[in-house]
């Protein structure tokens, strides 16, 4: 076995992840003045039929912040990864919590992202 599974034809060595930035209400953090709880979720929609069909949202206070769909990762068959779909096995969903960043520095990412 060369580091990948054999049961499913779509497991390669490589893999891919997707990761996303949001920003956060400044009164979600506790050092605020008035720091209140918000809420961070996500809707995970398996691609039972295997067709692209799966989705992945994340949201702050409700708010839809970012959707993942299967066609957001293609496949690369230049370094031999398919088409990734939303699995219907178990995984992990990780929401990392960070120090405040101020909104500049996330305008400045962001136009950077939309020039790449």
């Amino acid at each position: 076995m060369s580091g990948h599974c054999s049961h499913d034809a779509r497991t390669q060595v490589y893999q891919e992840a997707v990761s996303a930035v949001s920003i956060i209400p400044p009164d979600a953090y506790e050092l605020n003045a008035a720091p209140r709880f918000v809420t961070f979720g996500f809707e995970y929609h398996p691609d039972w039929n295997g067709d692209g069909s799966g989705d992945i949202t994340w949201y702050i206070d409700g708010e839809r912040t970012w959707t993942v769909r299967s066609d957001s990762i293609p496949a690369r068959p230049d370094i031999g990864i398919s088409q990734r779909i939303i699995p219907t096995e178990p995984m992990s969903v990780s929401g990392a919590r960070a120090r405040a960043v101020p909104a500049a520095a996330l305008t400045r990412l962001a136009r950077s992202l939309r020039s790449s």
